[in-house]
C-alpha cells in the first residue's frame, strides 16, 4: 500500500499549501518552517477534523468493530421492524459487513440518518423514553482490520470540545445532551469520572449531564487509552482539497470542474477517483499550548488518498447580523469571545452587556452574565415560542428554563431585561444598540458595555475545491450548513452523492448529537472497508498503488 504523502511542488502543477499568514512569534523572530513526511505515510483515508465524529472513525478504522449480542433483554426498546431484520443479523459478523440499509430501513427519530438512529437504538436502547438499558452491541479488536488512516484537527483532540477549562464558566457549563449520550464506544464516560474524581452529579442514571471541562478531557483520554494517538494530526490546518482522477494528473481543473488532458486509464487505477489534501501543521513544545507559536515550526504537508472525510463541524465561522457597527471592538460572536472580553477587563459594568439571540447558546451567556453578577440585557427577534426550550425537560434542564422563564416575563431578576422580537439595526461608535421594533418599527437605543452576538454558526469549507463546494450540499451552489443545506450524502454510507470517494459526518450532514455520529462513523466505516475489500479481489489481493504522477 502506497498511498504517499508528499511535500513536493506535485505535477498537478499545484504549489504546497500556503503556510499561516504570520511566520514571526511574538519575539519578531522566523518560525521554522520545513515539510515533513506526516502521520502516516500511507493513508486510505484522511479525515478533516478532531472532533468526537473524527474520533470514533478513527476507532473504528484503527480495527475496533460492533457486533449485535442480541436483544433478548430489550424488546420493549427496539423498534419493532428493526427487531424483525435483527432476528436475521448473523451475531458472528459485524455491523461493519451487514446490510447497514436493509438493517435501517424505515427508521425514524431525532436524527434525519437511518444509520445513526440503528446504531442509536442498539448502543442505547429507549434512550428517547428514558431507559437506561444495556448496549446491545459488543466490540472487538482485531489489527488485521486496520484501514490505514491520518486524522487532521486545527487545534487539540475534541474538535468544538477541545481544550474547556474548569476554571473558567465555559467549561463549568453542562453539556445538553445527557452524560451516556456523550461517551464513544468502548470506555464509558461515567466510570472515567470516578477514575478522575471529577463525578459530581450523578445521582440519577437518567439525567446525568457533564460539564464541558469533563467531556474535553475525556475526549483526550479516550483516543489515549485506545491508541489512537498515532492516526491524529493535532495542530494541521487544511488550506486545499482537490480532486484528481484515474484520467491523468491534471485530470480536472478545480477552478472551472472541466476536464484536461489524462494518461492511459486502463493502466492506472482504472476509473478511481483520488482526493489530494494540502496544509501545514504547527509543531507545538507543549501540546496544550494552541495560541502561541513561540520559536515552534511550520511543517508542510500533503496526502493523496482515494477517501476523504469531511468531520469538521458546523461551528467554525459564527454567524452575523450584518449591520453597521458589528466589527467594533466591543462586539463579539461567540460564547469564549464574550468569555476572554470580561476577563480583560476589570471595570465594572454601569452599562449592561447586551446578549443577541434567543437560542442555548444565548442562554448560556446569559447564565454565565448573571453568575458575574453583570446587568444583562437580552435581545431576541423570534418572540417567546421557545422551540428550542420546549424540547427540553425541566427537571433536567433547569437552568435553561429559568431562562425562558425570564423571557417570557414568567418571572423576574434585577439584573436581566429583555427586547422581544425586535431587530438589530446598527451599533455605534458610542457602544450604542439601536432596536426595532417588528411589529411597531418604533426604535430603541440601549447603550452597552459589551455586545455578544450569539445567532449561530457554520462550517468553514473555504479549503475545498470549488467546484467540489459549489454542488457539495443538497442545494446546489447553496452555502452548505448543518441545518438547511447539509452535505448531499447517500444515507447508508455517507458517501458524496456526487464525488466519490469524499465523505462527510457529524453536523454537516445532520447529526447534531454526539449520541447519532457513531452511526455515520459505523457507516464511513463500513463503505470504505467494502471498497477496499472489493479492491483486494479485484487486483489480487493487493491494494493498487498511487501511480508517481500523482505522489
Amino acid at each position: 500500500m502506497d498511498w504517499k504523502a508528499s511535500h513536493k511542488e506535485d505535477s498537478v502543477g499545484q504549489k504546497p499549501a500556503s503556510l499561516p499568514p504570520h511566520h514571526k512569534n511574538q519575539n519578531g523572530n522566523h518560525i521554522d518552517c520545513q515539510a515533513t513526511e506526516g502521520a502516516n505515510d500511507s493513508p486510505e483515508v484522511i479525515i478533516i477534523g478532531n472532533g468526537p465524529s473524527a474520533i470514533c472513525l478513527s476507532y473504528l478504522l484503527s480495527g475496533n468493530w460492533p457486533f449485535f449480542k442480541g436483544c433478548e433483554d430489550a424488546t420493549l426498546a427496539v423498534d419493532e421492524g428493526l427487531q424483525a431484520r435483527l432476528q436475521n443479523v448473523h451475531k458472528d459478523v459485524s455491523l461493519v459487513e451487514q446490510d447497514l440499509a436493509y438493517l435501517s430501513d424505515g427508521l425514524e427519530g431525532r436524527s434525519p440518518n437511518p444509520v445513526a438512529l440503528l446504531f442509536d437504538f442498539l448502543a442505547n436502547p429507549g434512550a428517547d423514553a428514558g431507559a437506561r438499558l444495556p448496549s446491545l452491541l459488543g466490540w472487538h479488536f482485531s489489527p488485521a482490520r486496520e484501514v490505514p488512516h491520518v486524522v487532521l484537527g486545527r487545534k487539540q483532540v475534541g474538535g468544538i470540545w477541545q481544550n474547556q477549562n474548569e476554571k473558567k464558566c465555559g467549561g463549568r457549563t453542562k453539556t445538553v445532551s445527557l452524560g451516556s449520550w456523550m461517551e464513544l464506544p468502548g470506555m464509558s464516560l461515567k466510570d472515567w469520572l470516578k477514575e478522575t474524581n471529577s463525578n459530581r452529579q450523578t445521582n440519577s442514571e437518567n439525567s446525568f449531564r457533564a460539564s464541558m471541562a469533563d467531556i474535553s478531557g475525556y475526549y483526550r483520554e479516550y483516543v489515549r487509552r485506545q491508541n489512537l494517538s498515532r492516526y491524529f494530526r493535532n495542530h494541521s490546518t487544511v488550506t486545499s482539497l482537490n480532486r484528481l482522477t484515474a484520467a491523468g494528473p491534471r485530470s480536472f481543473d478545480c477552478e472551472s470542474g472541466e476536464a484536461e488532458l489524462g494518461f492511459d486509464s486502463q493502466q492506472r487505477l482504472r476509473n478511481d477517483v483520488l482526493w489530494e489534501v494540502c496544509g501545514y501543521r504547527i509543531i507545538h513544545g507543549d501540546d496544550d499550548d494552541d495560541d502561541d507559536l513561540g520559536g515552534r515550526r511550520v511543517e508542510e504537508f500533503r496526502y493523496v488518498a482515494p477517501n476523504v472525510v469531511l468531520a469538521t463541524g458546523a461551528y467554525d465561522v459564527p454567524r452575523s447580523l450584518r449591520v453597521p457597527g458589528e466589527n467594533l471592538p466591543f462586539v463579539v460572536h461567540s460564547f469564549h469571545d464574550l468569555e476572554r472580553l470580561l476577563e480583560r477587563t476589570s471595570a465594572s459594568y454601569d452599562d449592561p452587556v447586551v446578549v443577541v439571540g434567543g437560542g442555548l447558546t444565548a442562554a448560556d451567556a446569559i447564565l454565565m452574565l448573571r453568575q458575574r453578577k453583570t446587568p444583562t440585557v437580552h435581545v431576541h427577534r423570534r418572540g417567546t415560542d421557545g422551540s428550542s426550550y420546549h424540547q427540553l425537560s425541566p427537571k433536567v434542564y433547569p437552568e435553561y428554563h429559568e431562562v425562558f422563564r425570564l423571557m417570557n416575563s414568567e418571572s423576574t431578576a434585577e439584573w436581566y431585561s429583555a427586547y422581544s422580537s425586535v431587530d438589530v439595526v446598527c451599533f455605534t461608535a458610542d457602544r450604542d444598540v439601536v432596536l426595532r421594533c417588528r411589529k411597531t418599527g418604533c426604535e430603541t437605543t440601549v447603550r452597552a458595555s459589551a455586545v455578544a452576538v450569539l445567532v449561530g454558526s457554520r462550517p468553514d469549507l473555504s479549503f475545498v475545491c470549488p467546484s467540489v463546494l459549489r454542488d457539495l450540499g443538497v442545494e446546489r451552489n447553496g452555502e452548505v450548513d448543518g441545518k438547511r443545506n447539509c452535505v448531499d450524502v447517500h444515507r447508508a454510507s455517507y458517501e458524496s452523492v456526487r464525488h466519490p470517494g469524499l465523505y462527510a459526518l457529524g453536523p454537516l450532514v445532520g447529526d447534531q448529537m454526539v449520541r447519532f455520529v457513531r452511526g455515520g462513523a459505523l457507516a464511513v466505516a463500513s463503505h470504505v472497508w467494502d471498497k477496499r475489500q472489493t479492491k483486494r479481489s479485484d487486483d489480487g489481493g493487493r491494494i493498487t498503488q498511487v501511480p508517481e504522477e500523482f505522489r
